[in-house]
């Protein structure tokens, strides 16, 4: 049964997308109330009183966003810091790594497993290597202790 089922019913990704600190679950209602008259009236009859509700909504939702926005930085990161410092870092420096990409000479990605070999080709190809005996004589470093 399993085999059928995975063989013929569809199977769908959901993409979450991480939202901004600041994104509430108001701002939320009003993003999917906005969608909303855009995608069923609005968009499917021209009728002006159909796109002033959407328009209306859009403002809404455009105020508001502002709104949180302009209280969330001076305000809640602040007060994040103090009581959840663990939180405020996490809003802050989220851990999502930077991937390194790289293009080559016609601005096409490079593939990632390739990114080490190229890096390593190029900075073989700026340094030279010294005989060892060539090596300049530098003294002896002495510490001192500095007393403040």
């Amino acid at each position: 049964m399993q085999e059928l089922t995975h063989k013929h019913v569809p199977t769908i990704t959901v993409k979450i997308k991480s939202s901004s600190p600041w994104f509430n679950s108001s701002l939320k209602r009003l993003s999917n109330k906005k969608k909303r008259l855009f995608r069923s009236p609005a968009k499917r009859s021209d009728s002006p009183h159909a796109w002033a509700k959407y328009r209306a909504a859009d403002n809404t939702f455009t105020a508001q966003s502002q709104k949180a926005k302009r209280s969330f930085f001076p305000t809640t990161l602040p007060e994040m810091l103090r009581n959840n410092p663990k939180r405020f870092w996490k809003t802050i420096n989220p851990n999502h790594p930077t991937p390194l990409l790289l293009t080559d000479d016609h601005n096409h990605p490079v593939p990632a497993h390739d990114v080490a070999e190229i890096l390593n080709k190029t900075f073989s190809s700026v340094f030279t290597r010294e005989p060892v005996s060539e090596l300049p004589d530098t003294p002896l470093s002495t510490t001192t202790s500095c007393h403040h």
